[in-house]
């Protein structure tokens, strides 16, 4: 929201950034040297040094993250499942609490809210959508880490398709073919 809030000055000041990130070094010499009304310089500098309080903030913090899930055995066995980071783990074991409250993997299913609805009437059985109930922070973080996982394994696909094809392209038989 700052960063959407300094390009809003920018462009109603009509200009145009010469580098690609305006809050890098550069990015920030060169918003030194622009021309703005006073208001807008102070709102400016204003922004700026917000800006720079959350990075700190976020740098903090996620040094934090890091640590305690560096020191949890069970947060680094989580890690290593793709889709899933130091937050996400941590997040997992946060809303999880201890497994051993779950008496199998169904319950956690659902106290995640990951379980589909069932509506069955005279022996004909029809689920649905999955429920939504139970913990919200644990449903969104295992979405996020599968979402992740599901790019992760297709971009793996293609690089891998595109490896075999362009070695088959290159095979020795594909050449003997087209010297004959």
């Amino acid at each position: 929201m700052v960063k959407n809030r300094i390009h809003a000055i920018l462009l109603k000041h009509g200009y145009q950034s010469p580098v690609t990130d305006v809050f890098g070094q550069k990015g920030r010499a060169w918003l030194a040297t622009l021309f703005l009304r006073p208001v807008y310089q102070q709102a400016l500098q204003s922004f700026l040094a917000v800006l720079e309080t959350l990075q700190t903030q976020i740098k903090v913090a996620s040094e934090t993250i890091d640590a305690q899930a560096k020191t949890s055995p069970a947060a680094q066995a989580l890690c290593r499942l793709p889709g899933i980071g130091h937050y996400s783990a941590l997040l997992i074991l946060a809303e999880i609490g201890d497994v051993a409250r779950f008496p199998g993997p169904k319950q956690l299913v659902s106290y995640a809210g990951l379980a589909p609805s069932v509506h069955a009437s005279g022996g004909h059985v029809r689920t649905g959508h999955i429920t939504k109930q139970g913990s919200p922070w644990l449903r969104w973080i295992l979405l996020e880490a599968a979402h992740h996982a599901g790019r992760r394994a297709d971009a793996s696909r293609r690089s891998i398709a595109g490896w075999s094809a362009a070695g088959a392209r290159t095979s020795p038989t594909s050449r003997s073919r087209a010297n004959s």
